[in-house]
């Protein structure tokens, strides 16, 4: 588990100060919108954030033959 799944189970980051939304919505800005629209499209509506962004790395690894990072 790295430490974004790790903070998405206790809601905050490790110093407290920013909330799962916070850290989603940077993930978001940097994703690739093909990528990112094809989860939508293929994943069920109430796929959990972390399930979603699990998804999004192995699918950007495939693709692009190397890890997402923010």
């Amino acid at each position: 588990m790295n430490k974004y799944e790790l903070f998405a189970k206790k809601g905050r980051s490790r110093n407290g100060g920013f909330t799962l939304d916070y850290l989603y919505d940077a993930y978001v800005s940097l994703m690739d919108d093909e990528i990112r629209e094809e989860i939508h499209m293929e994943m069920e509506d109430d796929l959990s954030m972390v399930d979603f962004l699990t998804e999004y790395k192995k699918r950007h690894l495939e693709y692009f033959k190397e890890e997402f990072q923010i």
